[in-house]
């Protein structure tokens, strides 16, 4: 019996390896080019084309390979409530449809990829995607968004005010129905006190509005008011009754309220000028003057002040009889005149030798005759002086020089001397 020759037991474990790499190498390469869902497989993480070797529950099986997706959106964490659709963009990095839950639909609800928002409040929405056979599910987003109500501030306010009228009450409402706060910016001029705006001096004053706004409505928008603080302005001035044109003229004591000056115009150039603060009189005649102060930005135009006074010219007669007259022309013509112009009334002194009517003297026996002139004046001018002139009446004629305003026949010498004389 031929003896069997003992290999080395080294070599032997060789080979043994050798052909049991050998034998799961092939089975693996089998099974890899069998691979499909649900078929098994022998070694977790084993990838093949998009399978890969997992382990379920106690078996090895190949399951598809899925991916990873991100969810993006356009929504925001504020919204303004509206009527009006806010349209929406839901995104998957993998194409997929994304689904948007509404968690508070009193508040806001999504309609065919739109957003709607119907109160104040938390708008509450989810946004998700499941995923498919070959995507893995994204990470739900919880949003929470604040839906908040306009927040505009308005007021009525004067353009300007009187400073003696102290206050006004100005009430500043918003659409948030908040209340809103009113801050001076100019505390020399005006100040407030709850609704009350206070004025202090003459200037502009300006009021800074704000209101702050809260969890459901934005802050407004600060709103600046300016209002004009008018100082009062009031003319005062004087004149007397009446002034002597021979006076020249007189100084104005003319004010106004503001401390401004005040200027004057003469309505009445033919009877008085004006230079400056002074009134000069031209003629006889009632003067008006007109005062004004315009004022400027800040302090008010005064109402126009007219005042007028009475110019009274001097007033002077001249009126003179002849020296003699004959009692036999029997009347005579009066002719004083008066610087004012007016009518000069005469009335005899000596009634028992001669008499006046009207203009006219009217001889009664020989004597003297004394008239007296007088002019009572009128509105605008000085009662003259009365003058007295007499004539000396008598039955002869006289040869005495009579002056040229004599009236009627003269006898006059005629002197004649030799021309070699």
């Amino acid at each position: 019996m031929p003896r069997t020759a003992k290999l080395p037991k080294r070599y032997l474990a060789w080979v043994l390896g050798t052909l049991l790499t050998l034998g799961l190498f092939g089975l693996v390469n089998a099974q890899a080019a069998t691979a499909k869902a649900g078929a098994p497989c022998v070694k977790t993480g084993a990838k093949s084309g998009n399978f890969i070797c997992t382990k379920v529950k106690t078996k090895l099986v190949w399951q598809i390979k899925k991916v990873n997706q991100k969810i993006t959106h356009n929504f925001t964490n504020e919204l303004l409530l509206t009527d009006q659709a806010l349209p929406i963009t839901l995104i998957s990095s993998a194409g997929l449809e994304v689904k948007a839950l509404v968690l508070t639909p009193k508040v806001c609800g999504v309609i065919e990829g739109d957003l709607y928002t119907y109160k104040l409040g938390y708008c509450l929405v989810r946004i998700s995607q499941n995923g498919d056979q070959f995507t893995n599910p994204a990470v739900s987003k919880d949003l929470k968004i604040v839906v908040k109500g306009s927040n505009e501030i308005s007021l009525i306010a004067p353009e300007s005010v009187k400073l003696t009228d102290r206050y006004v009450t100005l009430k500043a409402t918003s659409t948030s129905g908040l209340k809103v706060t009113g801050i001076t910016q100019t505390p020399s001029v005006c100040r407030m006190m709850l609704d009350d705006l206070q004025f202090l001096s003459k200037g502009r004053c300006e009021i800074l509005w704000s209101q702050k706004g809260d969890e459901f409505h934005p802050s407004a928008v600060n709103v600046t008011t300016s209002i004009k603080v008018m100082l009062g302005n009031q003319i005062s001035a004087s004149f007397e009754k009446e002034y002597k044109q021979s006076q020249s003229r007189i100084t104005s004591n003319s004010s106004a309220t503001s401390g401004y000056p005040v200027a004057l115009n003469t309505d009445t150039p033919s009877i008085c000028a004006v230079n400056g603060k002074d009134v000069e009189f031209l003629a006889p005649g009632r003067c008006q003057v007109t005062f004004t102060q315009n004022g400027d930005e800040f302090v008010e135009a005064a109402s126009s002040l007219q005042l007028s006074f009475n110019v009274v010219g001097k007033n002077q007669i001249s009126f003179t009889l002849p020296l003699s007259l004959l009692l036999s022309i029997k009347s005579y013509a009066l002719d004083g005149k008066s610087i004012s112009g007016l009518p000069v009334n005469y009335e005899s002194t000596t009634p028992t030798v001669c008499t006046v009517s009207a203009a006219v003297v009217s001889f009664l026996t020989v004597g003297k005759c004394e008239i007296r002139a007088s002019q009572s004046g009128s509105e605008f001018y000085e009662a003259a002086t009365p003058v007295l002139s007499s004539t000396v009446l008598s039955a002869i004629r006289s040869y005495a020089d009579q002056p040229d305003s004599f009236k009627g026949f003269q006898v006059k010498p005629i002197y004649v001397l030799p021309s070699d004389v």
